[in-house]
């Protein structure tokens, strides 16, 4: 059984153990210490200031919430991994046997059967007539869902080790890459509280805030 890797750690930081243990545990990242540590180092690399109103009180950093790495679903990975697998390809080889016509010359289905004319078949592709049709056989995407369903569980259940392996190992690469804190902004809570709400800093007068649907806040629009 081949696996695919479903991407991979880019950067060099290593995550501490301790802090990995913690966070397979439950613990939110934002409170380790190691996290702590980390923000303080970027605080100090980018000159505590908010990017975006030019503050210097009450300064956080901001990750973007997509950046958050999640727990791959174990489910949603093994059926990743079924439809990839040699299983699930010989489902689709047994439930192929059904065969479609096809013209003799060129090899597309578009062919059809003429009631007086002789040879009896054409082909509306490209035109050649025929007295018989060839026949492929039909590949079909689709198997019978009670069979789908039976074969999945018996890959799931045969292979539970080894994607789980996978599943934690993709968390934790996830996870280091959110420690290298590489996309985070520095704002002040003002700024963040807004980013959160899906709004912008207004570019005119540079003190409110707006939906990121309009070009300016409401009191420069109306000013």
């Amino acid at each position: 059984m081949i696996f695919y890797p479903i991407g991979n750690n880019t950067g060099d930081y290593k995550m501490k153990e301790e802090t990995w243990n913690a966070i397979k545990n439950g613990k939110k990242p934002w409170k380790t210490e190691e996290w702590k540590e980390k923000r303080e180092e970027i605080l100090d690399k980018k000159g505590r200031i908010c990017e975006w109103c030019g503050s210097k009180e009450n300064i956080c950093i901001h990750h973007p919430s997509e950046s958050y790495p999640k727990a791959q679903n174990f489910n949603k990975l093994a059926y990743k991994f079924f439809l990839k697998s040699d299983r699930y390809k010989s489902l689709l080889e047994k439930d192929s046997s059904k065969y479609k016509e096809i013209c003799p010359e060129c090899g597309k289905g578009t062919i059809y059967k003429r009631k007086t004319k002789t040879p009896k078949w054409r082909c509306s592709n490209c035109n050649n007539t025929f007295t018989k049709p060839d026949k492929k056989q039909k590949m079909t995407k689709r198997v019978d869902k009670k069979i789908f369903r039976k074969h999945l569980q018996i890959f799931k259940n045969s292979n539970e080790e080894k994607i789980e392996k996978i599943r934690k190992k993709k968390f934790k690469e996830s996870m280091q890459e959110y420690f290298e804190m590489n996309s985070v902004k520095v704002l002040c809570k003002s700024c963040h509280n807004a980013i959160e709400n899906d709004k912008t800093l207004c570019s005119k007068c540079g003190k409110n805030y707006h939906s990121k649907r309009y070009n300016v806040c409401q009191k420069c629009n109306s000013g």
